[in-house]
């Protein structure tokens, strides 16, 4: 089987629910969130590995439990993380994805230790 490596980021993402999103400036209540592993980098490698590919992956988390989590969801499809670096002193990479009630999405990111990545 060939080997398949991708490189990229990875991010905590916390969906938000809303009817709709707010307007400048506006507070509106929001229905509930997720919290879910993800990252454009590391969704491409889980599913990957979820399909038995031979898979590794190259990027950076911070030194916190979003970092290990992370890591821990790749590993537990296969993925190769020893390229995964952890970076001290750093967050993880977060993602704040609002979706209103037919899908459509807006979404703020803290690049964290994605930034950092050799």
């Amino acid at each position: 089987m060939k080997k398949i490596l991708v490189i990229g980021s990875l991010n905590m993402d916390y969906s938000i629910r809303l009817d709709r999103t707010p307007k400048l400036g506006e507070t509106i209540k929001a229905n509930g969130y997720i919290k879910s592993e993800g990252g454009k980098g590391a969704n491409q490698a889980y599913t990957i590995g979820k399909l038995g590919g031979n898979i590794s992956m190259i990027g950076a988390v911070g030194n916190d439990n979003n970092g290990n989590m992370l890591k821990e969801n790749l590993k537990s499809v296969g993925v190769n993380i020893s390229g995964i670096e952890t970076v001290q002193n750093e967050q993880t990479g977060t993602a704040f994805i609002m979706v209103d009630k037919i899908g459509n999405n807006s979404i703020m990111i803290i690049e964290g230790a994605n930034r950092k990545s050799r």
